[in-house]
């Protein structure tokens, strides 16, 4: 048993809603295929002009700023070496929003005691930008309220 072959589509004889294409049902001049469908610009010698529909743009995350928080801390934080340390801390807080503990950021920083990271987190929980919880260990985040 041989399936039934589908039936052909009627051809289209209005124009659809596309203002670029105008139908003619006259034949080229060098062949005996009628053209259907030839694009406007074409056809009365014009250029053709591109349209540029914008779908929904992209939105970025904004960039996180450092440099307001270690604007406020003690004069001693706000020079190297100390500044890179807390600048990096700031960061890894921003990629874990849920929080970190301290030997967690000790392990990714890198190149830092417990004794002065501890250091640093107290002096970013002075300025505000970082909050801490004590449950089985200092539990640090970035305050929610000012960087969501």
């Amino acid at each position: 048993m041989t399936p039934p072959s589908p039936e052909p589509l009627p051809p289209i004889d209005e124009p659809a809603f596309n203002s670029n294409v105008q139908f003619q049902e006259e034949h080229d001049a060098g062949s005996a295929i009628p053209r259907s469908r030839a694009p406007a610009g074409k056809v009365s010698g014009q250029q053709k002009k591109k349209v540029v529909i914008k779908s929904g743009m992209k939105r970025r995350k904004p960039v996180f700023q450092t440099r307001k928080i270690t604007d406020l801390l003690a004069a001693r934080f706000r020079d190297q070496p100390h500044k890179n340390t807390i600048e990096q801390i700031l960061k890894e807080l921003n990629m874990n929003r849920d929080g970190m503990y301290v030997h967690e950021i000790v392990r990714d920083v890198g190149n830092l005691t417990r004794s002065k990271c501890m250091d640093y987190m107290n002096a970013l929980v002075h300025t505000e930008a970082v909050v801490r919880i004590n449950k089985k260990g200092h539990l640090f985040y970035l305050d929610p309220e000012k960087f969501s």
